[in-house]
């Protein structure tokens, strides 16, 4: 009898749930690595920042946060988001969801939490395949490939990706690996001339968490897609100057072109 396959999955958030899940009915062994202390991925809200902590923070939600598609359009397609929930969720909604799914389906024993993954490297192989019966046949090398994967203990923190100083690396080997780590981890910020010369403070929004620090400042939101509007709203709340917010017409808050935009429909002139 042919031994189990071994299969790693990189993530435990919405994807490496269900690639887990589906891995394991195929008949896999699997066993998921997570750098965090629960499922759910960037869905895992945690009021750590880089800034705050030091190192890396995986989740770029902000306290406010609600999905801008409809739940009827994100659920796995097996099982719906429960039904007295609104269409557009907050984000402890669908981390919920997710932890739900993780219990529903039996995959806790398959994690390893706190387990940051620091390199994945193919093994080349060879296995010996015998052709013809009665030994009159032929043996033949059959190439093929394993995956050594390593690993280390990462801090104990709601959602870190730092390493822990004090642990030893393990090395693992798989048949199949599923990078599932997601595309919202590292913060893109582009050049910008004069950024260096700048006495304020820059930050990105994966950084964001509540309007609170930002009371009677003046912000400068640059983009207008989803976190920046919603970033943009909610920082209108709070800033500037006078005690009154402006009033955000909603027929132009989905159409902002550029940052003068932006500050025109918040009410201010544009500096």
């Amino acid at each position: 009898m042919a031994a189990t396959q071994r299969a790693a999955v990189i993530g435990a958030g919405a994807a490496g749930l269900v690639v887990a899940r589906r891995l394991r009915d195929a008949g896999l062994a699997v066993t998921v690595f997570e750098q965090a202390t629960r499922v759910g991925g960037t869905w895992a809200f945690t009021d750590d920042t880089p800034e705050a902590t030091g190192h890396d923070v995986h989740s770029s939600m902000y306290a406010s946060l609600r999905t801008n598609l409809p739940k009827e359009v994100m659920a796995y397609p097996d099982v719906p988001f429960p039904s007295h929930l609104p269409s557009f969720l907050g984000h402890a909604d669908v981390q919920r969801y997710l932890e739900d799914y993780a219990e529903r389906f039996a995959l806790r024993p398959l994690l390893r939490l706190r387990t940051k993954v620091t390199d994945v490297t193919p093994v080349e192989t060879y296995e010996l395949k015998q052709h013809g019966n009665d030994g009159q046949g032929t043996t033949t090398a059959e190439p093929g490939v394993t995956w050594r994967v390593q690993t280390v203990a990462a801090e104990d923190a709601s959602n870190s990706s730092q390493a822990s100083n004090s642990s030893a690396p393990e090395t693992h080997t798989f048949d199949y690996v599923a990078v599932c780590n997601g595309h919202y981890f590292r913060p893109y910020t582009p050049a910008v001339a004069g950024a260096e010369v700048f006495p304020g403070r820059l930050m990105h929004s994966h950084s964001y968490r509540r309007p609170g620090p930002f009371k009677g400042q003046r912000v400068v939101v640059v983009g207008a897609a989803s976190s920046g509007s919603d970033i943009a709203i909610e920082l209108s709340k709070v800033c500037g100057r006078g005690s009154q917010p402006p009033q955000l017409p909603t027929d132009n808050c989905c159409r902002w072109a550029t940052v003068a935009d932006a500050w025109r429909c918040a009410g201010r002139r544009a500096r």
